[in-house]
């Protein structure tokens, strides 16, 4: 029989999420009879071993490594003036130091006074001022600075099962899993993709996933 076994480095899961959500997907994992390891870092990987800070040996037959970002060596080669995490520093206009006329967004740029996480949402919302922003005013004279706000988070937990923090609202279940295929499906900017989503859902629902290659 399998194992799986979960490895992290934090106290909680989803650390980013708030705590009653974190401890709900702990409680689910835990009825799925999933492992669990917080608190606990990786040291290294062995040929079939995971051995842990603590010194913990894991065997494993499959192991899934998921490791947070890092800036891409293109980022450090251009001679910027970037952050202790690789990335490239801004003002508050998305501005590069010390090049008014060139600009950096997403998960390549930070604030050094307003750091924000590597999120899709956040590179979302960079991307929509700098172009208003442009458009208004080349310069950005009259523009003001960028504003985040957070939309909320969502994390899938497989089939009718996610947890979603709304700006407000903590949702778990069914209807945050409801939310999240929404959210999905809603922010496709193609109109192929929102036909071809949802029959590939009712496909994978019915038949499984096809892992078959050609």
């Amino acid at each position: 029989a399998y194992k799986v076994v979960l490895i992290e480095a934090g106290k909680h899961l989803l650390g980013a999420f708030d705590e009653t959500l974190s401890t709900y997907v702990e409680k689910l994992f835990q009825k799925r009879h999933i492992s669990l390891m917080t608190g606990e870092t990786v040291d290294k990987v062995e040929f079939n071993t995971v051995v842990t800070g603590s010194g913990a040996r894991v065997p494993f037959g499959l192991c899934v490594w998921s490791t947070g970002n890092a800036a891409l060596d293109v980022v450090k080669s251009l001679g910027l003036e970037l952050s202790r995490d690789g990335r490239i520093l801004v003002d508050d206009k998305l501005r590069v130091r010390g090049q008014d006329s060139v600009f950096a967004l997403g998960d390549c740029a930070v604030s050094a006074t307003a750091p924000m996480a590597m999120l899709a949402q956040v590179a979302n919302q960079q991307g929509k001022y700098l172009a208003k922003s442009l458009n208004r005013d080349p310069e950005l004279s009259s523009v003001k600075p960028f504003r985040y706000i957070f939309m909320g988070s969502m994390a899938q937990l497989g089939t009718w099962n996610a947890v979603a923090d709304l700006n407000g609202p903590k949702v778990t279940g069914l209807a945050a899993f409801l939310a999240w295929r929404s959210a999905y499906w809603g922010y496709q900017v193609s109109i192929t993709n929102k036909i071809l989503i949802p029959m590939y859902w009712f496909k994978s629902f019915f038949f499984g996933r096809d892992i078959s290659k050609f």
